[in-house]
């Protein structure tokens, strides 16, 4: 059960965060948009939005979960897992997409710029992920090599025999 709940509950917390990110999207870019084209715009968010943001928040969370932790993927390279990632988001995306082509333009095109900007904010927030672990990382290499070398220079003696 421990376990269960270390794996599923930082999901739930990122999918959360990212429904979140939807709706503040959401009203940001109707704002923008009912501006922008004159059109009258009510700031009731409709359910199927709702339905579709739960969906895709909870769909995107489980993604970062499989190619980011660590559990499930453990030998590929950053670059890589996050081309997977974006691969899987467009697919997402296109479904999402088909769902709504369905249901008024309008709608339809305030979900591409909110599922953008939230691609785009996932992105962002996975490279300065990467950016913060290599800096990280150089740092406790560089910390590790200064060690070992004042423990190298400690343990040799007058004649340069190592103890």
């Amino acid at each position: 059960m421990k376990k269960l709940m270390a794996i599923v509950l930082p999901l739930k917390s990122f999918a959360s965060l990212i429904f979140t990110g939807f709706i503040v999207v959401y009203m940001f870019a109707a704002t923008i948009y009912a501006i922008a084209t004159g059109a009258e715009f009510s700031y009731a968010i409709p359910f199927s939005f709702i339905i579709l943001g739960l969906a895709l928040s909870m769909l995107t969370s489980v993604l970062w979960g499989l190619f980011f932790s660590g559990a499930v993927i453990k030998k590929l390279r950053y670059f890589a897992r996050l081309a997977l990632f974006g691969l899987c988001m467009l697919a997402l995306f296109a479904g999402c997409l088909l769902v709504f082509a369905n249901i008024s333009a309008q709608l339809a095109k305030l979900w591409l710029i909110v599922a953008a900007g939230v691609a785009v904010v996932v992105t962002a927030l996975s490279c300065l992920n990467e950016i913060y672990l290599r800096k990280t990382g150089k740092r406790y290499m560089d910390a590790l090599l200064e060690y070992k070398s004042k423990v190298s220079d400690n343990n040799k003696g007058a004649n340069g025999d190592v103890y």
